[in-house]
Parts: C-alpha cells; sequence; structure tokens
C-alpha cells in the first residue's frame, strides 16, 4: 500500500504510455472518484487516442465499480486470501460465534515478492539497514541454521520481516475502528516503510479475553514456521489437509526463507492483542522490566527496575497466571519479548510530547496579557500560526481552544491534537518557552520547563537516519525525564487539593477564624496527607500511586471557654507541684490568687467581687500557670490517649488519628457510632434481629416516626406543611418565644433562673444549630416546589445504546458538531435546542422515509411496530417492556397511532419547540461512542405558560392518560359508602411488572378504610378522606387499571427504593401508611411493666408504637388461630396492649423468620381467621388493668412463596355486611365466609371453599374492624 506521496515518487519511473492509465487508477482505487466516473475517463482517454487505457473503459455504467474494479486487478501478482474460522462477537445475538476470516500468509507473501524480484533478493537479504538489535537477531538465526544443517533443509537466503498491529479508525464519526495487522521488511533500506495488510476486521466483532486474536495469531504463527522452513505446507494450522492450489504446492521449496524480529504496535494493542501488562497494572507496568507504578518513578542509576529485566519463559509463566493462556504469537520461531517494542508515534508523539506541549501551553498561557482564558489561549494561537508562516510547517493546528489544552477542570492539560502536528510543535514550544517564561529563578517551574523543551527537540532531532546519535538520545531523553518528574511533582500536590487547604486569609479575620476552627492547620495537613493517600486521579495514576484500601483519619477537638476564668484552683496547686516548683513558691502564688477581688464601681453603684477559680486575666505569671495547668491535664490523660496523638493549642486540645488497616478503620468507625448515638440519646442495639424481635421492630418504627418526613408526596404537600407538632415548635422557635422560652426554663435545668430574651453570652454556635432544621425544611420545600412543577412539565426521553437502529451515534455526532461551531462562534444555539431538534428532524425523516421500502415494513410488522390493515394506512402500535416475557409487547391500554397522525404530531414538535419552550433537554449520562447500559435517558423540560406551550404539552403527552377532575370527581365524593364498596368489588389492577405487593395493598386498605368510615362516619364519605382522598376517588372513578397511571399513587411511592422489583408488602405497608394516615387509624399501642415494690406499686412504659402501622404479632408454636396470636402478643413479659381502641387496626402475623444471615424461613402452619376477636385495650395510664374491644376481621393479603421478598401476593376481602352472632349455634364465625379473593388482572371473585386451607397457611397482613 501506497500514499499520494510514494505514487508520485513511482509516477517517474513508469513509462509515459502507462502514466495516465495508473494515475486513474490510483484516483480510483484510493476512492476520490466513483466507479462510473473512471469509466467514462478511461472511454474518453481512449477517444483521445490514448494507449493503455481502452480495455479498462468497458461498454455500460451498470456495475461499473465491479467491471473497473476486476479489470485493474485482473493480472493481479499477488496470492489468494486464506480462508479460516475464528471465534467473534456476533453483536445481533449477543453470544459468541464463528465466522470466516481472510487474510494473507506471511510465507505465501515473501515467496510472491522474492519471485517477482529475484534480482532484488540480495537487498532483502542484507543487513545493512537493519537497526542493531535486529541485526544481531538476524546473526543469531543464521547461526543456527549454520550450526544445524541437514541435507534436506532449505538454501534459500533468509530475509527479516516485521509485523504491526493496531487500530484505524473509520466512518464519518470515526465511531468504529478496524484492527489490521500489516508486514514490513525492515531490511530494504528506504523502501522499507512498504506495508502489506494480511488481515483486517471490525473491532466490534472482537471477543474480550482475546480469543478472536489467538486465533490470528494462531494461523500467522503457523506461516511463520513455514516461512522459516522454506518449504510450502501440507496442513493447515488446525491440522487439515490443505486444498486446491495450496495443495498442489505442498513440499515444493520456496524462493527464501523468512523470520519475524521486530512486531510493533501501541501499548493498548499489545495488551489487547499479546496480553502484555499494562501500564497500570499492580503486579508489574512493563514486558521488559518488572517495574511497578510504584517503582517507575525511580530513576536513579540504583533503580531495582534496573537489574530485574524479564526473560520469556518468566513472561509466559506470568501471561498464564494472571490469563490462564499466553498468546500463540510465541509459538512463532525466535519470537520473545526482545521482539516487541512500542512505535515511536504512540509512545512520544501521542504521549509524551502531547503531554508536556498541553502543560507547557496551560502554563504559558497565564501569562498572556488578557482577561479570560479564551482570549489568552487565542494570543497563544497567533503565535503558533505565526510560526507557521516562517517555516512552513506541513502539519499544522486548524485551531486551538482551551478543551484541546485541558479536557476537563479535574484533568491534567494535554494537547489533542494529530501526532503529525504535534511533532511539528516541538521547536515552536522552545521558542515560546524563551519566550514567554523568560525572568524567573533557576528552581522554578516556568525555568525547569524552558529547559525540559530544548531537551525534548534534541530527542526529536535524533529521529533521522542522518542524525541519529545513540548516546545523545539516551543523554536528552534522561535528562528530560528527570526534568519532567521534577515538574509533576511540584504541582502534583497542588493539582491533588483543594485551593482552600493553601490559601492565605486576610490578617483580619485570622484571630477570629483561629478562635471559631482550632487546630485548622492540623486539619488541613490531615486532610491534605489523607488525600495524597487516597487520591485517585489522573496525576496519581500516571505518578504510579495506588490508592490503599482503607485510609482515614478522625479528629477530636475540645474547645474551653473562658478557659482562664473556669480553671480550678485546687488544680492549679496540684499542677504546680507536679511541675516541680517548691511549696514555699506554690504557696505564694496560690495566695496571690485566691485573695485577689474584682471592685466594680458605675455612678453611684459600688460592687465587690470574690473569685473563687480561675487566673488573673492579662498577669505576666498567667501563662506560666496555664501552661502547667496543662501540662497536667496532659498528663492525666495519658493512660487513655497517649501525648503523640494530642496536639495542645493553648485552650484548644486536639486528637487526630490516621487509619490505613481495617481493623484501625473499625475501631475509628466505633468512636463516631458511639459519639453520635450519645450525642442523639440513642440506646444501644440489641443483637435481636428485627424480624425475631417484634418490640425491636415497633421501636424502630416509632423512632422512624417521631423523625418527621417534610415530603410525604405530592398530593398531600400543603397539608403536611402544616401539620407542625408542638414539638416541633418548641424547637425551630422557642429561643424567639419569650412565654415558651420561660417555660421551658421553669421545667428544666436552673428552673429558678429566667432565660434572657436576648443573649449576648449565648455561644456562637447556637445561631447556626437553630438554622439547620429551618434550612433543612426550606431545602425541601424547594425540591418539592420542583418536583410539582416537573409533574407538569417533565418527561423522558430512552434511547436504546445497541442495536442498528440507535440514534445516539448521531445524536453524539450532533453534539461533537456543536461544540465545534460553538468554538467556532458560528452557532449561538442552545446545545438543548440543537439536540432536541436534531432528534426530531432525524425522527421525522426516518418516519417519511421507512414506509416507502417494503422490507422495513414488514420488518416492523414482524416486531409488532407497525400494523397494516387493508385499505387503511400503517399505524404505530405503543410498545412496552413486559418484564415477565423479558421483551417489548404490544400495550393494550393505548390504541395505535396513525403514521400520518405521528408525522403531523413530529413536525407540529419541530415547529413550536424554541428556547423559550423547552426550558432543558440534556442526557442523564454523558455523551460517547459507546455505552455499557441497554438504555440512555434524556430529561425534557418544557414551559407550560402560552398556546404554543401547552400544544407542544399535549403533543409530548401523546396518548397519557390523566386523572379526571370536575363533575364525575365530585360525584364521587357524594355518593354512599355503599356503592363506593360495589365499585371495589369491580376494581381491577394490572401487574405490569412485579407489583402484586402493591395492588393486594391497595385493595385490602381501600376495602378496610371504606368499611370503617362506613361504621364511624355514615353512609356518605366525607372530607375526613383527608390525604388519602385523591387516591380514593381516583380508584373508584374506575378509570384507571394501574397504579402507575394515578397521580395521587406517585406521591406514595416517593422515595420507595425500586418499585419494579418484588418487595415484603408488609415493608411497604410501614412505607405508605404513613402516607396514607386518616382518621381511622391513630393512637398508640404500650408494653408496660410492674416495678416499684409491694408497699408501692408503680407501672413503667418500656416500649410503645404507632396504631397507623402494623402491629406485629408472634405466632407461637401451638397457635391455631389468630386470637390466640393476639393473646401471645398480650401476655409477653411486658404487658402489651392498645393505649386506645381504634377503628381500624393492622396486624402482621410474624410468619417469616431468621435463621442465619441469608436464610429466611416461613411458617406455613394454619392460623384460623377468626370471625369476632378480642383486643386488649389498657384501662388506664396508671396500672396494667385490661379491657376488651371485640374487632373482626375484615381484609387480609397472604403470601404464596418461601420468602417475602419473593413469590405471589393476593388480597382477601371479607363480607361486607356485619353479622351480629355466629351463622349456627356453637359454631364460630369464620372470616372466610362468604368472602372475595383479589388477585392481578381481575376483578374480585367469591371465594371457593376448597381455598380456605391454602389461604389460612400463607396469611400475612389481617386489618381488623372495631366493632364495640
Amino acid at each position: 500500500m501506497e500514499n499520494r506521496k510514494e505514487f508520485l515518487e513511482r509516477r517517474e519511473q513508469l513509462p509515459k504510455e502507462r502514466r495516465l492509465r495508473e494515475n486513474l487508477a490510483d484516483l480510483f482505487l484510493s476512492g476520490e472518484i466513483s466507479g462510473k466516473r473512471a469509466r467514462t475517463l478511461y472511454q474518453d482517454a481512449g477517444d483521445a487516442k490514448a494507449v493503455h487505457v481502452s480495455d479498462v473503459a468497458g461498454d455500460t455504467d451498470h456495475n461499473a465499480h465491479r467491471d473497473v474494479l476486476r479489470k485493474l486487478l485482473s493480472n493481479s501478482r499477488w496470492p489468494d486470501l486464506f480462508e479460516c474460522d475464528v471465534p467473534v462477537y456476533d453483536t445481533k445475538t449477543d453470544k459468541e460465534s464463528v465466522a470466516k476470516l481472510f487474510m494473507m500468509l506471511p510465507h505465501e507473501l515473501v515467496d510472491t515478492v522474492i519471485r517477482w524480484n529475484k534480482d532484488s533478493i540480495d537487498k532483502f537479504a542484507s543487513m545493512e539497514h537493519l537497526r542493531p538489535q535486529l541485526a544481531n537477531k538476524m546473526e543469531e538465526i543464521r547461526s543456527f541454521f549454520e550450526a544445524s544443517s541437514a541435507s534436506g533443509s532449505s538454501t534459500a537466503p533468509l530475509i527479516s520481516i516485521a509485523l504491526w498491529a493496531d487500530g484505524v479508525p473509520i466512518k464519518g464519526d470515526r465511531s468504529e475502528s478496524l484492527e489490521m495487522v500489516t508486514m514490513s521488511f525492515p531490511g530494504l533500506g528506504v523502501r522499507q516503510d512498504i506495508r502489506i495488510p494480511l488481515t483486517v476486521m471490525n473491532k466490534k466483532f472482537f471477543l474480550k479475553g482475546g480469543k478472536t486474536w489467538d486465533a490470528v495469531f494462531k494461523v500467522l504463527s503457523w506461516s511463520c514456521h513455514s516461512l522459516l522452513s522454506g518449504f510450502f505446507p501440507s496442513h493447515e494450522s488446525n491440522g487439515t489437509l490443505l486444498q486446491g492450489k495450496r495443495a498442489k504446492l505442498a513440499g515444493r521449496p520456496m524462493h527464501a526463507r523468512g523470520a519475524v524480529v521486530e512486531i510493533r504496535g501501541d501499548w493498548s494493542m499489545l495488551k489487547a492483542s499479546f496480553r502484555m501488562p499494562a501500564w497500570n497494572e499492580k503486579r508489574c507496568c512493563c514486558f521488559v522490566c518488572k517495574a511497578t507504578p510504584e517503582t517507575m518513578r525511580d530513576l536513579g542509576p540504583t533503580a531495582p527496575w534496573r537489574t530485574q529485566l524479564w526473560e520469556t519463559s518468566d513472561l509466559l509463566v506470568h501471561m498464564l497466571d494472571l490469563h490462564k493462556n499466553c498468546s500463540p504469537i510465541f509459538e512463532a520461531p525466535f519470537v520473545d519479548i526482545r521482539t516487541f517494542c512500542i512505535d515511536w508515534l504512540h509512545c512520544c508523539d501521542l504521549g509524551v510530547c502531547q503531554d508536556y506541549l498541553g502543560n507547557a501551553m496551560f502554563l504559558m498561557s497565564t501569562k498572556m496579557p488578557a482577561d479570560n482564558h479564551e482570549k489568552r489561549v487565542q494570543l497563544l494561537f497567533d503565535d503558533i500560526r505565526q510560526y507557521y508562516v516562517t517555516n512552513r510547517c506541513d502539519n499544522q493546528l486548524g485551531a486551538l481552544t482551551p478543551l484541546m489544552i485541558r479536557k476537563k477542570a479535574s484533568k491534567s492539560p494535554k494537547l489533542r491534537s494529530k501526532a503529525g502536528e504535534a511533532r511539528s510543535l516541538v521547536d515552536w514550544v522552545v521558542m515560546a518557552c524563551d519566550k514567554y517564561l523568560q525572568g524567573y529563578g533557576l528552581s522554578s517551574e516556568e525555568s525547569t520547563c524552558r529547559m525540559a523543551s530544548k531537551h525534548l527537540q534534541a530527542c526529536y532531532r535524533n529521529l533521522s537516519r542522518e542524525a541519529f546519535d545513540a548516546d545523545d538520545l539516551a543523554f536528552h531523553c534522561k535528562q528530560f525525564l528527570h526534568l519532567y518528574m521534577a515538574l509533576e511533582e511540584a504541582v502534583q500536590p497542588m493539582a491533588r487539593s483543594s485551593p482552600s487547604m493553601w490559601r492565605t486569609y486576610r490578617d483580619e479575620s485570622f484571630g477570629s477564624r483561629r478562635r471559631a476552627d482550632p487546630g485548622a492547620g492540623m486539619k488541613g495537613l490531615l486532610q491534605w496527607q489523607l488525600t495524597q493517600q487516597a487520591g485517585n486521579s489522573i496525576f496519581a495514576r500516571r505518578s504510579g500511586h495506588t490508592s490503599a484500601p482503607y485510609s482515614g483519619g478522625y479528629i477530636l477537638s475540645l474547645d474551653m471557654s473562658m478557659a482562664f476564668d473556669a480553671v480550678p484552683r485546687s488544680l492549679v496547686r496540684d499542677s504546680l507541684l507536679a511541675a516541680g516548683v517548691g511549696d514555699h513558691e506554690v504557696h505564694i502564688i496560690m495566695e496571690w490568687l485566691t485573695g485577689s477581688t474584682y471592685h466594680l464601681q458605675h455612678a453611684h453603684i459600688n460592687l465587690r467581687i470574690v473569685t473563687e477559680r480561675g487566673i488573673r486575666q492579662g498577669c505576666t505569671l498567667s501563662p506560666l500557670i496555664w501552661t502547667c495547668f496543662t501540662c497536667y491535664v496532659a498528663y492525666q490523660l495519658q493512660p487513655i490517649i497517649p501525648l503523640t496523638d494530642l496536639q495542645i493549642y493553648a485552650d484548644d486540645f486536639l486528637l487526630s488519628k490516621i487509619f490505613h488497616t481495617k481493623q484501625q478503620f473499625l475501631e475509628a468507625l466505633q468512636i463516631a457510632v458511639d459519639n453520635l448515638r450519645q450525642r442523639l440519646g440513642l440506646a444501644a442495639a440489641t443483637p435481636d434481629l428485627i424480624m425475631q424481635n417484634p418490640e425491636m421492630l415497633a421501636q424502630a418504627t416509632w423512632a422512624r416516626e417521631q423523625l418527621t418526613d417534610a415530603v410525604t408526596g405530592l398530593p398531600f404537600l400543603a397539608e403536611h406543611m402544616t401539620e407542625l407538632t408542638k414539638e416541633g415548635v418548641t424547637s425551630l422557635f422557642g429561643a424567639v418565644l419569650p412565654a415558651v422560652s420561660l417555660l421551658e426554663g421553669r421545667q428544666g435545668k436552673n428552673k429558678s433562673k429566667r432565660q434572657r430574651e436576648t443573649s449576648e453570652a449565648s455561644s456562637e454556635r447556637a445561631p447556626e444549630q437553630s438554622l439547620i432544621p429551618l434550612i433543612a425544611k426550606l431545602c425541601l420545600r424547594h425540591e418539592d416546589s420542583i418536583n410539582i412543577l416537573q409533574a407538569d412539565r417533565a418527561y423522558t426521553m430512552i434511547f436504546k445504546t445497541t442495536g442498528g437502529e440507535t440514534m445516539l451515534s448521531t445524536v453524539n455526532d450532533l453534539s461533537m458538531r456543536w461544540k465545534e461551531l460553538q468554538a467556532a462562534g458560528k452557532t449561538d444555539c442552545p446545545k438543548r435546542m440543537a439536540l432536541f431538534k436534531g432528534i426530531l428532524l432525524e425522527l421525522l425523516t426516518r418516519a417519511k422515509a421507512v414506509l416507502s421500502v417494503e422490507e422495513k415494513v414488514q420488518l416492523l410488522i414482524q416486531y409488532n411496530s407497525i400494523v397494516k390493515k387493508d385499505g387503511r394506512e400503517p399505524a404505530w402500535m405503543p410498545l412496552v417492556w413486559s418484564v415477565a416475557q423479558q421483551k417489548e409487547i404490544v400495550c393494550p391500554d393505548v390504541g395505535p397511532l396513525p403514521h400520518s397522525d405521528a408525522v403531523k404530531a413530529l413536525e407540529t414538535l419541530l415547529a413550536l419547540a424554541s428556547g423559550q419552550i423547552v426550558q432543558r433537554f440534556h442526557p442523564t449520562r454523558q455523551l460517547a461512542e459507546e455505552y455499557t447500559g441497554e438504555v440512555l435517558e434524556f430529561k425534557l423540560e418544557t414551559s407550560i405558560k402560552g398556546p404554543e406551550a401547552m400544544k407542544l404539552r399535549d403533543l409530548d403527552a401523546g396518548g397519557c392518560q390523566t386523572p379526571t377532575t370536575g363533575a364525575e370527581e365530585r360525584s364521587t365524593c357524594a355518593e354512599t359508602s355503599g356503592a363506593a364498596l360495589r365499585r371495589v368489588l369491580a376494581l381491577k389492577l394490572h401487574n405490569h411488572g412485579n407489583l402484586c405487593y402493591q395492588n393486594a395493598f391497595v385493595m385490602t386498605w381501600l376495602w378496610a378504610t371504606l368499611h370503617a368510615y362506613t361504621r364511624e362516619v355514615g353512609e356518605h364519605i366525607d372530607a375526613r378522606l383527608g390525604r388519602c382522598s385523591g387516591l380514593v376517588q381516583a380508584l373508584l372513578l374506575g378509570s384507571y387499571d394501574r397504579l402507575s397511571r394515578v397521580f395521587a399513587w406517585s406521591a406514595v411511592l416517593q422515595q420507595w427504593s425500586r418499585p419494579q422489583q418484588q418487595h415484603d408488602i408488609g415493608e411497604f405497608a410501614m412505607h405508605a401508611l404513613p402516607k396514607l394516615r386518616t382518621g381511622m387509624m391513630q393512637g398508640l399501642w404500650f408494653a408496660r411493666v410492674r416495678a416499684g415494690t409491694p408497699a408501692v406499686p408503680e407501672v413503667r412504659e418500656v416500649d410503645r408504637g404507632p396504631l397507623h402501622l402494623p402491629i406485629t404479632m408472634p405466632i407461637p408454636e401451638d397457635a391455631c388461630t389468630i386470637q390466640q396470636c393476639v393473646e401471645a402478643w398480650c401476655q409477653q413479659d411486658d404487658v402489651h396492649a392498645l393505649g386506645f381502641a381504634s377503628p381500624l387496626i393492622l396486624v402482621q402475623l410474624g410468619r417469616f423468620r431468621q435463621r442465619s444471615h441469608r436464610h429466611v424461613s416461613k411458617f406455613k402452619g394454619i392460623v384460623e381467621l377468626d370471625g369476632i376477636i378480642s383486643i386488649p385495650v389498657f384501662a388506664n395510664d396508671n396500672n396494667l388493668d385490661l379491657n376488651h374491644c371485640q374487632y373482626r376481621v375484615i381484609a387480609g393479603a397472604f403470601h404464596i412463596g418461601n420468602t417475602p421478598a419473593s413469590g405471589h401476593y393476593r388480597g382477601l376481602l371479607c363480607e361486607a355486611c356485619d353479622v351480629p352472632g355466629p351463622v349456627n349455634p356453637g359454631v364460630p364465625l369464620r372470616a372466610l365466609e362468604n368472602a372475595f379473593e383479589t388477585d392481578d388482572g381481575r376483578i374480585p371473585r367469591k371465594l371457593d371453599s376448597s381455598e380456605h386451607s391454602l389461604i389460612l397457611k400463607n396469611t400475612y397482613l389481617v386489618w381488623l374492624l372495631k366493632q364495640c
């Protein structure tokens, strides 16, 4: 293969009568003209009496490209392509498969080239132009043949060949690449740059792990064996006999022998193709020596890696240890680790050179006289363009932007350019450094950068064969590396840390900052050290730093307020004696301290104060006394805190500790947990698991309930914000309410003193702590406001990341194009509009064109994307993802959209979309060429102001169904409870995922709540529904068959993680019921124990829980009815009972028990559901006397499965009418009589008696309705 420059050189050697033919052939084969154009040019040349062109002209334009190509290649002397099977990645099936790969074999190529160039065979075999390492290797191979010569060995000349492997970008957007392997002749001198492609394949078909590469190099290794032997092979690499022409050549001698002496490629290719160590591997980062990322920074003559060189056998063992396999290329003769080398282009031009140029340009841009960074970079580019004009460089930068120097602020600078463009700037950077970095000290960063540029320039001057000097290159390379590493070490701490760690504060605020933040210097130092140890930035990775698995620390600070005034004088005496002060001197000092008084006089008021503690302020002796006291305290703490970990600044004590191991981390974490628990007033947790300990569950749920969340659902937001308890008012606003403040002072510590209304002596941190709840509530309200707005104006667009139909590559190209135009100042269009309109235009174009191709229409019909009936235009079918079937299915609730309507909607969207309406449009992840996930989401927010915006909103919403309002809603509010119950029995909720637990909960909750209102309120459902009124009305309307379409239900699901995943219905009830709280579930249950003495009995409360959450009741081993479960719950060591007979309660039976860390067992015994259940209620608050209230089972949920987070949930709706007593005398009323059973996708049906046993063995939640 040759480029244009090589062709022009070869053109001069061609006969003049053949130059026109070859020139036209070069234009056609290089893709610059089409086949039809080439045919007409050959025809016109023939008509003009040109020779050697008429045979290519042909007679017709039909298949012109094929005919011209066949004619030009008809007399090709190259051997036929070899076909082999290789394992590949099938992008359609996402699995491994086998495909045919065509390649040129090295032994056939060498034989063909030498056969047609016999007169130049000496040039091929010459070692004159080989570099010394390759020449030595060729001598070694020839010595081997001379020592092992036999009568049957070939006597053909031995030539050297080299292999090169790398990726070549393809497509206009360079989104894909071809992996290519080529062969060259390094001993040809001026012609050694000739590259002959052996094989190519798209990178996306290569298997991870190297199996595809192994198959390719297996064939190449086999071919190299045949090449070295000098005879054509008779079998393939897999042992099968060759067929056709190759079978006839088997055993024949070749015109030359050859050996692979060099394999080149960049580091990533060597890693991917041959499993060489990567540059960032911790065990080893080089295939020549055993350097690691930690030792590679050592450039001294005694560096350990200089003596620890790899041997081929050791490296192969290393590969086998890591990858369980090694590349078959090592099976080729005389291929070892010395055969591999990294090419200069990737290592230096695209690596070291670009890295240095980016950092140097970034440094020089800071010296430019301009207002902002963009203008400074533009001045730098003007200097580069002036250099281009003066020196006439072939490879020039077309533009220079800040992003080309530094892509991200979190990354180190690196020039983004082509290799040739970087090489042409090496001489410029020397001139620029001398121009812009003059006048700084020899040890400065600027001076070091200047010296490094000169050494880099000297390295590049050694690239030409004429000026190459190995010693000079090695010297300047070492000098450059030393200087560059010094630069990196100088700026690395600054680049890794926040500027707040080294900025200088104003002198005026220094004292106050030190007072408010004692030990700030120590904190900054500790943070800086931890950042250095745990950093994983680009600087750290390039410097070989590896982050420790555990790295952190803690600081405990003790700041004594008014320390001089608070020192006990008894401790002052002890500290002076401990410091070695004599008894006489101690007596004098103590008399001087205890005898001091303060006399205050103001107008006619005289006041005398006798001090009882502290030391004098402003006295020259006081600092020495304070020092003795401080040392005395420190030595008293020594058994607990080592003095080496303690730092003291006047009255500030600092304890700092850094940990590096798991054990140290756990100890530090335990200290933090204990400290937090002590500050919050929490008791130590018991080792019992929640599922085994119902009391602990209730205590935990009650504690969680006390931490009221300000966000309980959008429909209920306004009402919830008004529910501020008395404790909340006192906590937030008590400091500014004088009466409340006075009452709190009387009830608490120092109750005889009145708290000042405005206290000047309060701690300076108190205002900050009082503001924290207000700021938190303000943030939550702001977040709720955003959520409310997004409910009307936010949408989500989902794109597939794989498949031929995906648009993400187009969207990425659109984004990159916008950046280029925006950087060049050619567009002021916002990026969101460019992406949104570009996507709409692409969709519109595809929609218009797709129906013109019958094959695509049939394919869309096959995938159920389009439905086409006779006499009607095609219509698009909405598809949804089916979790059960794991594929896209037709949405059963939305009808088809005619094609004309779809096109019209897209055209309208495109016309209405503007920057004022489309206010936000962006992906949730950064756009890239490849993605790891299956889909990528785009978030769209539109305005709802104006008729155009509302029209756009209606189009975006498409066929979405919204809650009905107006007359129907009002009529639902006024309907009777009996009608509402009948509507429940006609309600059908579909399950479009793992939502059976939600459907079962809603059906049973709705049934039980309506019955409670029937008993407590009357026949009509009124406003006492409270928060849940919107949800109840939406469900009773019957317009929704899925909970996900009910707006009020989306508020209930807020903060519920992974709603599409199966969950424990009891856990979900604990989440949902606080957001659905009504007046029907109120009050508390209590656990009390008798304390005190017989003479003075006392009742102590040990636990409590709210009744609007499930009450967990254990199932005794011998229990067979729910009444026995209630009695077992009541008759525990602590008496459990209700504090108030709530109209409705929910009981959670303890069917699931934790046996081990991951094993949960289910109790599948029958628990009879008695129709009437007696629930204990405490008679009063002062004793353990109990009353009993009659409840009946009104609803329940049962679980089919082994674990609460799997299986299937169904509901149970018990008889609607009240039954006063047993139907038959002597037979207890059972709840399952005349009950209904609910399930996904159908209305409740009458329960069959054959299913009673199944339900009683799996009942999990039971709703109880108050009867008395």
